[in-house]
């Protein structure tokens, strides 16, 4: 049996796998019998504060609670994965939590603050949101040999069966996979799947991340989302689809065009997010790897600008004047938290709402082959060059930082502080990328 986050049913045999998404990407919890998941959802499994500071080294950094405190994750029942292993006698079972203190939302929990910025989207726009997260990742990163055809059937060929019981296993939990194909890098897939409603976009994020690493097992294989991968030359990224829904099925971000926009709200909406954008990578690429994947020429994101067709601009727009226009986040990987990540890129668009931002200039020139003083005239920014620079950046924006709670905002200063020390301490960039490639 293989359900999936929408219509989940965990089954009496095995354990159930209750976590959260930390500040470092990863999915942490506790297992507990599948018997129990139940009474779980009501009254919580017992966690410490601190874990969510969990570094991806398997330490602590510096929290605001230390050693004291406790909250209760309780699973959520719409955001259960359920799959039958080919080879086991229990399935692998996954359920999302949110975070409670003393039986109230706690206040730092990562997808509590992305579910109440989406019902302050709604407030302010009028609209729902729909969201993809496309993550690109490695198939045994390092192997030397085949699947280095990139975007061709011999890459997908040599990988099989992981590939075709990838997507059986997403079709059947309920992801919408679309396609599978390799892409550019050795041994490097996507597998894009169909956007979600609301926080489920984020929540699928996580589950699909588990889930690949969990078919990549039943193979003895290893997958990996590391934003850069030794000797592969390029990044894994996680490209972050959105739209804005409204009555009637009104897209005002799917409305904007040439021009850069069709609408006062969703030209605020798109102007907001470029406005933030430096602010922004410190929340969606928030890793001393991640700029290795990011800058000029990368093809992932190098500017603060919106783009159509450009894929070196931090925002485009895709399929305008379609059913499925949208506009695409190209500055992300997978060691960010996808509740976080959504949640910044919504918040920032309210502010170029609230503000009434007029339109970011649609740029389709690669930013790369004008003069600075040109990219200046036009207000094409560079992203930052650094995590310490985009960590600089969010200090110095007031409507971000602001919106991260104080308790959050601290944990996650002092987290990213401290992931900055423990690279430096690895040594080489070649031995920090290894590690990275290891843990993702």
């Amino acid at each position: 049996m293989v359900s999936g986050p929408a219509r989940a049913e965990i089954t009496a045999a095995g354990l159930v796998f209750v976590g959260q998404g930390d500040l470092v990407g990863m999915t942490r919890g506790k297992s507990l019998p599948a018997a129990r998941q139940q009474a779980a959802a009501s009254e919580g499994v017992g966690w410490v504060p601190a874990n969510l500071s969990l570094d991806p080294f398997g330490g602590i950094a510096p929290n605001p609670w230390g050693p004291t405190g406790e909250i209760r994750l309780r699973p959520d029942p719409a955001a259960l994965l359920a799959i039958e292993r080919p080879d086991g006698p229990s399935p692998f079972q996954l359920a999302l939590a949110d975070a409670y203190l003393d039986g109230e939302p706690w206040d730092a929990c990562p997808r509590g603050l992305l579910k109440r910025t989406l019902a302050e989207v709604e407030r302010v726009t009028g609209c729902g949101v729909l969201s993809a997260f496309e993550h690109e990742f490695q198939l045994d990163p390092g192997a030397a040999g085949a699947h280095q055809d990139a975007f061709s059937p011999h890459a997908l060929a040599a990988a099989e069966p992981f590939p075709s019981t990838l997507v059986g296993v997403l079709a059947a939990a309920g992801f919408a996979p679309e396609m599978v194909f390799s892409e550019f890098g050795p041994r490097q897939f996507e597998v894009p799947c169909g956007p979600a409603p609301a926080h489920e976009g984020a929540d699928r994020a996580l589950l699909l991340r588990e889930t690949v690493r969990e078919v990549a097992r039943w193979s003895g294989r290893r997958a990996s989302f590391t934003p850069i991968a030794p000797g592969a030359g390029v990044g894994n990224g996680v490209h972050i689809h959105l739209s804005l829904r409204g009555e009637g099925g009104f897209s005002p971000l799917g409305a904007l065009d040439e021009e850069g926009g069709a609408g006062d709200l969703g030209r605020s909406f798109a102007a907001g997010i470029v406005a933030h954008g430096e602010a922004l990578c410190a929340l969606t690429a928030p890793s001393p790897v991640s700029y290795e994947r990011l800058g000029p020429g990368h093809w992932s994101a190098g500017y603060a600008a919106l783009g159509g067709v450009n894929r070196e601009v931090l925002l485009r727009i895709v399929g305008p004047g379609t059913s499925s226009a949208h506009v695409e986040f190209r500055a992300a990987d997978a060691t960010a938290n996808p509740y976080l990540a959504l949640g910044a890129i919504l918040a920032a668009g309210l502010d170029g709402v609230r503000r009434n931002l007029p339109p970011a200039a649609r740029q389709d020139e690669d930013p790369a082959t004008l003069d600075p003083a040109e990219r200046e005239r036009r207000g094409i920014r560079p992203l930052p060059a650094s995590l310490e620079d985009a960590l600089a950046a969010l200090a110095e924006d007031e409507a971000l930082s602001g919106w991260l709670p104080p308790e959050l905002r601290d944990a996650y200063l002092a987290m990213k502080r401290h992931e900055l020390d423990l690279a430096a301490e690895l040594g080489s960039p070649a031995e920090i990328g290894e590690a990275y490639g290891r843990i993702y």
